[in-house]
């Protein structure tokens, strides 16, 4: 969704737009990095290209290429210029904080499974310690010296 005419075909119906006095029309949303992925319970809903950010409610006032409407680490805001005049070199760039966004969301969700399955672990480790209700007991006979 890099290119701008892919992202202005996702918004087929853009039920913002014929609100009077609309901003946020459907070619304003494409400019800004927002593709739509709507279904049928987020009439509205849309993520932005670059840092993924995923948004709904939008309202006829809303400018999309606000830095709000973006994350902290999405270049689209800051290089305060819509897709239209992006040169070949604000592209290149654009592609590269995808790259990390989609990295980072990644690395954050890898991270949030490992800490779950930790701490089942950790409660599976505790039990045995303790002697609790998942403590594995010694089967058959123990081996050791005689006397």
């Amino acid at each position: 969704m890099i290119f701008l005419k892919n992202r202005l075909a996702t918004f087929k119906t853009w039920p913002i737009e014929d609100e009077p006095g609309c901003i946020c029309t459907a070619e304003k949303m494409a400019e800004s990095g927002f593709f739509s992925c709507a279904n049928e319970e987020e009439l509205d809903l849309t993520r932005c290209n670059v840092c993924l950010k995923e948004l709904e409610g939008w309202e006829a006032e809303d400018n999309p290429l606000e830095a709000r409407y973006h994350n902290k680490h999405c270049l689209i805001p800051k290089m305060k210029k819509t897709a239209s005049k992006y040169t070949t070199e604000d592209i290149i760039k654009l592609i590269n904080c995808q790259q990390q966004n989609i990295l980072r969301a990644l690395t954050e969700e890898t991270i949030a499974e490992f800490r779950e399955k930790a701490a089942g672990e950790r409660l599976k480790l505790v039990a045995l310690g303790t002697g609790g209700p998942q403590a594995k007991k010694p089967r058959g006979r123990q081996r050791g010296k005689r006397h």
